[in-house]
């Protein structure tokens, strides 16, 4: 008997700390994935109030249209620290009447610098380029979660979300404007998840691409060359797939210790597809 009430309340506190743990675990990873929703949604009400002033701009009779544009323009990316590029692409009728106006600006190094603008024969792959021919085709703002884009500044390809507001007059949708936010400068705060109890924190694609890790050894690799058990990997390849959560207990691929994870959505305005936070807690 002893020994059966021994059991029982190791038992109990066994279930206890579980419940505990999986509690803390929820309330962790859904308070960082607060902060990003919170970082994208703000950019998002700074376009959409952007693109509004440049559409009155456009139907008002002032003579210094473009002056009032390109500065409404710079003040969006001067606002926002983590906008990495902002651009604009007005089409032929709408500040000039023969010509498309383009206006492409980078943050780095701590200025702000012109770039060339995105080439007609790029902008004409639909598919490659849906941050702004989809705006421009529906009317509706979108959020592109993955591009990997060449802004020509010798960095090569990076991995960016992008963002498309259309901007209407009239009624009639006559450009776009945008940001593209780069994922390892957006998020490095996800480093702070991983100061307290040895957790690690990865922002992640839908089709598996992580997109932010501290450990730069994952950045832009894919999920599944993390070394969980196929079982684990497999049931956070369907969670992707469906756009669901999911938490277990696994071995830790991290620090070799029993774990609890957690893959969790993050709720997006206008997005083409999902991002997830996973966090992988001791």
């Amino acid at each position: 008997i002893f020994s059966m009430v021994v059991f029982n309340i190791h038992r109990l506190m066994y279930d206890s700390n579980r419940e505990f743990a999986q509690e803390r675990t929820v309330f962790m990873t859904r308070q960082a994935a607060a902060r990003v929703e919170i970082t994208l949604k703000s950019i998002s009400l700074l376009l959409d109030v952007t693109s509004r002033d440049i559409a009155t701009t456009l139907a008002s009779d002032c003579g210094e249209k473009q002056a009032m544009i390109d500065s409404f323009v710079r003040s969006l990316i001067e606002t926002d620290p983590e906008i990495y590029t902002v651009w604009l692409m007005l089409e032929p009728g709408a500040l000039y009447p023969d010509r498309r106006y383009d206006l492409d600006l980078l943050r780095t190094g701590g200025t702000i610098q012109v770039i060339p603008p995105t080439p007609d024969e790029v902008l004409a792959d639909v598919e490659a380029t849906l941050w702004y021919n989809l705006p421009l085709k529906t009317g509706e703002p979108l959020f592109v979660t993955v591009d990997h884009y060449d802004y020509v500044v010798g960095k090569g390809r990076e991995y960016t979300g992008s963002y498309g507001y259309p901007i209407k007059v009239n009624g009639q949708t006559v450009g776009v404007l945008g940001v593209d936010i780069l994922y390892e400068r957006t998020f490095a705060f996800i480093d702070d998840c991983e100061e307290e109890n040895g957790q690690r924190a990865l922002l992640v694609a839908e089709n598996g691409i992580i997109l932010y890790a501290t450990n730069p050894r994952y950045m832009h690799t894919m999920i599944d060359t993390i070394p969980y058990s196929p079982g684990t990997r497999d049931l956070i390849r369907s969670r992707l797939d469906s756009r669901s959560s999911l938490m277990l207990e696994t071995d830790s691929p991290f620090n070799g210790e029993d774990s609890l994870l957690y893959l969790v959505p993050l709720e997006l305005v206008n997005a083409e597809n999902s991002l997830y936070l996973l966090l992988d807690i001791p």
